[in-house]
């Protein structure tokens, strides 16, 4: 299969998605928080009070350092976690109210992408058994001639052979495994995927590769994707929104390029100060540099979880927590610098 865009340097350019967004919900979270009880009446607070729309069609990329709740979220989502509170609604019915039914169907509608194409897969099943667990396990094909064609052609759609379906995991180079398991996830025809940094572990020529084919199905298939990533410029190129999370919350959301191009929160100032500049004799920034670590989600400070690292902090950022405010046009920010 050929890759066009950045194949060659791994970096892909600037551009809109492939596939165009509608303003149609297809997942509505709100106020969802998920905390871990880790000891002597402590609490991980892996995501908290987050409220968002994902729409149908569209990439929402989700980002932000490790240890900031994006994949918790994203399972959560899922179901692979409950929710210690809050909503999320699928296509307008609220998911905490599903039947056994509900949910196995939602599951069949619903896919995850995992991080390590090494680990994700079982090595010790065939290709084409990793393919098709899901029609397995929901009883999709009637005879093993419809079983394999149904691999064959996932196989295809992922740019695979049909010949590497007796092959096991161990034989494939990182780029085709994570392949594999987006045939897999592909297996039941969902509508919506969690890419969970689905291509952070991939050398850097493959993501973009990768990246590529993650536009074209979705352009090919109507998928709807939750991106998550901490590469900013493969979120820039795949994506139609960012939501910027730090310790369990979103500080910013709205369109892609506009998010890039004038960062409206200090800590999403700080991601895109980072990212890499072409022309040398463009001024870096230091406030990435020069503003600490992220503390822990056990001790996130009582105003502003950004407060401890924020060059533009004030008493009530340091008392006082800002709520997302809309800023107009799709865009939502939480600071207190925009009150």
């Amino acid at each position: 299969m050929s890759e066009s865009l950045g194949e060659a340097t791994g970096v892909p350019q600037a551009g809109a998605p492939a596939a165009t967004a509608t303003k149609e919900p297809y997942l509505e979270v709100a106020n969802l928080k998920k905390y871990f009880p880790v000891g002597h009446h402590r609490t991980v607070k892996a995501v908290d009070d987050v409220t968002f729309t994902v729409y149908r069609g569209e990439t929402l990329a989700l980002v932000g350092e490790s240890g900031c709740g994006k994949s918790t979220l994203g399972r959560t989502i899922l179901g692979l976690y409950k929710p210690t509170s809050g909503s999320i609604k699928y296509q307008g019915k609220e998911m905490s109210g599903f039947h056994s039914a509900d949910r196995k169907a939602f599951a069949r509608k619903a896919q995850m992408i995992f991080q390590d194409p090494y680990a994700s897969l079982n090595p010790r099943m065939s290709v084409g058994d990793i393919v098709a667990e899901g029609l397995d396990i929901h009883h999709l094909c009637k005879t093993e001639e419809e079983r394999d064609a149904r691999i064959e052609e996932l196989l295809h759609l992922v740019g695979l052979n049909s010949e590497q379906a007796d092959r096991y995991p161990s034989e494939f180079s990182g780029g085709q495994r994570q392949r594999i398991g987006i045939a897999r996830a592909l297996a039941l025809n969902p509508e919506f995927i969690v890419c969970d940094e689905a291509v952070s572990a991939l050398d850097v020529s493959i993501q973009a590769q990768i990246v590529n084919l993650l536009r074209r199905l979705q352009s090919q298939m109507g998928l709807t994707y939750l991106f998550i990533a901490h590469n900013l410029n493969m979120v820039r190129y795949i994506s139609h929104r960012v939501a910027v999370m730090y310790l369990g919350t979103i500080v910013e959301l709205g369109d892609a390029e506009e998010v890039f191009q004038s960062p409206a929160h200090p800590y999403t100032q700080m991601l895109v100060d980072v990212l890499p500049v072409a022309d040398p004799d463009v001024p870096r920034k230091v406030l990435a540099r020069e503003s600490g670590e992220m503390p822990s989600p056990i001790d996130v400070p009582v105003g502003c979880p950004f407060c401890t690292r924020c060059p533009h902090r004030t008493e009530r950022c340091e008392k006082e927590r800002p709520h997302l405010r809309d800023m107009g046009d799709g865009r939502q920010v939480a600071c207190h610098l925009f009150d």
